[in-house]
C-alpha cells in the first residue's frame, strides 16, 4: 500500500527540468550570451505562459490559419521551444536591427530586454506565431507585406499579436 500511494505521487511531480516550462513546452528563458536561466519575473516562466496564453486566446478569435486558430495545433508547435534574451531591446547591423528572430529548425526564439521590462514590450507573441507556422506562412504574400508575414494582416494575426501589446 505504501509503495502504490510513494507510486502515484511521484507520477504527478513534476520533473526540474519542467518547472521552467509553459503548458505547451515553452522555455526556458535564457540569457542569450551565457545560456544561464533567466528567473526576473518580466520573463520567467509565469510571463511566458501569461504570454502563450494571450497569443493562443487572441489567435483563436483573430486568425485564419488553421494552424494558428486551432488551440491545440498551435500549442503542439510550440514544444521543446527554447526562449534566447537578448541583453538590449534591439540588436543587428545598422539598418537591419531586429527585437526578435524565431529559429524554427533549431528550436528556439530570440527576443530584446525591453526597458520597461515587460514582457508584453517585446517581439515574444510575434515570434512565438513565427513558430506556429513553422515559419512558413501563407503565400503568397496577398496584403504586401513580406514573405516572412505574408497575410498576417489579412489573416488577422497581426490583430492577434498588437491584442498582446502594452498599449
Amino acid at each position: 500500500m505504501k509503495w502504490t500511494l510513494l507510486l502515484l505521487l511521484s507520477a504527478c511531480a513534476t520533473s526540474s527540468g519542467d518547472t521552467y516550462k509553459t503548458r505547451c513546452g515553452v522555455g526556458p528563458a535564457m540569457d542569450f550570451y551565457t545560456g544561464e536561466l533567466i528567473k526576473e519575473s518580466w520573463i520567467g516562466v509565469d510571463a511566458l505562459q501569461w504570454a502563450e496564453d494571450e497569443i493562443l486566446w487572441y489567435l483563436e478569435r483573430h486568425a485564419k490559419d488553421p494552424r494558428l486558430y486551432n488551440r491545440k495545433v498551435a500549442c503542439g508547435t510550440l514544444t521543446q521551444l527554447k526562449v534566447f534574451v537578448h541583453p538590449t531591446w534591439k540588436w543587428g547591423t545598422p539598418g537591419s536591427e531586429v527585437s526578435g528572430v524565431a529559429m524554427c529548425h533549431m528550436r528556439y526564439i530570440e527576443i530584446g530586454t525591453p526597458e520597461d521590462l515587460k514582457w508584453t514590450s517585446t517581439a515574444l507573441t510575434h515570434e512565438l506565431v513565427h513558430v506556429m507556422q513553422d515559419c512558413k506562412p501563407v503565400r503568397p504574400a496577398e496584403d504586401g507585406l513580406d514573405n516572412d508575414h505574408a497575410n498576417w494582416e489579412r489573416d488577422g494575426i497581426f490583430d492577434a499579436i498588437r491584442a498582446t501589446w502594452t498599449p
